[in-house]
């Protein structure tokens, strides 16, 4: 089976190469407002064609994996209540 050029698959799931921004934030889980300011600063890869912007999906989900990671400290937050 052969993947078309235009799609690309990441963890199991199949993107297009391209997404509108409405797409983008469905696929990131990321609000317009903040997928704007990405943008500006260069973080997320985007196209103006014609009056609509498309976000590179590939780069733009590196950047997320990038991104660092969130480590829960469980209890930390009952214990600094229980001290005061």
């Amino acid at each position: 089976m052969t993947k078309s050029a235009s799609r690309q698959e990441t963890a199991g799931a199949e993107y297009p190469a391209f997404a509108s921004v409405d797409d983008w934030c469905r696929i990131s889980g990321l609000s317009r407002s903040r997928t704007y300011v990405l943008i500006t600063t260069g973080d997320l890869i985007a196209r103006k064609i014609g009056g609509r912007t498309f976000v590179d999906v590939k780069a733009g989900l590196e950047f997320m994996h990038a991104a660092p990671r969130v480590t829960a400290h469980i209890g930390s937050a009952a214990q600094a209540g229980a001290a005061s």
